[in-house]
């Protein structure tokens, strides 16, 4: 009889460490906070996620609550930590498992949902489903178990919409009509970090011209530098935001940005070539895929407007390596 016991009491003992709730050493949270963010039990009324932004929004209601990791984007789909994705939708932490030997994310809500770290198969219900992007695991700086935010919202019974403008995703739901999130919208433009006002140009610099009627080099270098300053690099939003400083009168920014995916001239993308863009602006350009290409590149230099340089400075977007070609 004793031996039974003992037996039944391994038993259970390896079910508890098998398959346990999200702790503290997993590497899905750093730190247990809940939100309850059920109402009357059924599914909350509305979730917004914001790319980059510390913090999510439940039900319309600003300030969001706060979160020590960020969404992201990769090839196309947003990413949020598991933890906060499944508190936002209503889950608790019982409701939210780590196996860690298989890497496997439990989650019970509607339906029981499973995700493998480094798989493109979620199970819903026991049913297989193809995703076309799969969980990963990131350092921010402790490492931390992100899911693609459509997949899991949408098992959980919730519709899902992507805002380009606001760069969100929305929330609700199946089947109930899309929520006004104007105010969430508002809070986060108010929130948002704006370039400075740019002013219109009373006065360009003046030209230092050598005898064929083009600029010295010292004086292009500076106006490269100048530009190089201003170049921001963000590879978890998938962007790149620079400054093209005001040159001389009759003079031009002559830029080149492009990515490339394969040898293929079809896997390349030329994202500004020909065309030239005005100076004295701020540029933002998205959907840079750091993380996928296999080189990409961030050209420029000055020239006469209607020519095309005859040096530059490279900023190779994979390493983030600058060279100067004079």
């Amino acid at each position: 009889m004793k031996k039974k016991i003992l037996i039944s009491t391994l038993v259970l003992l390896m079910a508890v460490f098998v398959f346990t709730p999200v702790g503290l050493h997993d590497p899905i949270l750093a730190e247990n906070t809940q939100v309850d963010v059920y109402e009357d039990k059924e599914l909350v009324k509305s979730v917004v996620f914001k790319i980059g932004a510390p913090e999510y929004f439940v039900n319309g209601e600003t300030p969001g609550v706060k979160m020590d990791a960020k969404p992201f984007i990769k090839s196309s789909r947003t990413f949020v930590p598991v933890r906060y994705l499944g508190y936002a939708l209503g889950l608790n932490e019982q409701d939210i498992s780590w196996d860690d030997p298989t890497k496997t994310v439990g989650l019970e809500g509607k339906s029981y949902l499973q995700l493998v770290i480094g798989s493109k198969v979620m199970k819903s219900d026991g049913v297989s489903q193809k995703m076309d992007v799969a969980p990963l695991i990131k350092k921010d700086p402790a490492e931390r178990t992100y899911l693609p935010a459509r997949y899991v919202a949408e098992g959980l019974g919730y519709e899902v919409d992507w805002d380009d403008a606001n760069k969100i995703v929305v929330c609700w739901p199946k089947g109930e009509t899309k929520p006004d999130i104007s105010s969430v919208v508002e809070y986060i433009d108010q929130k948002a970090e704006k370039p400075p006002v740019e002013k219109p140009i009373t006065e360009r610099p003046e030209p230092i011209l050598n005898n064929q009627g083009r600029l010295v080099i010292e004086q292009r270098k500076q106006f490269r530098k100048e530009l190089e300053k201003t170049i921001v690099m963000d590879k978890e939003n998938n962007t790149i935001s620079f400054y093209l400083p005001v040159l001389p009168e009759g003079f031009e920014w002559d830029i080149g940005l492009n990515q490339h995916f394969g040898p293929s001239p079809d896997d390349s993308v030329y994202i500004v070539g020909r065309e030239r863009l005005a100076d004295g602006k701020t540029y933002v350009f998205d959907d840079i895929r750091y993380n996928e290409m296999d080189r990409g590149y961030f050209t420029f230099g000055v020239c006469k407007k209607g020519f095309v340089r005859s040096d530059s400075t490279a900023l190779f977007l994979k390493t983030g390596e600058i060279q100067y070609r004079d």
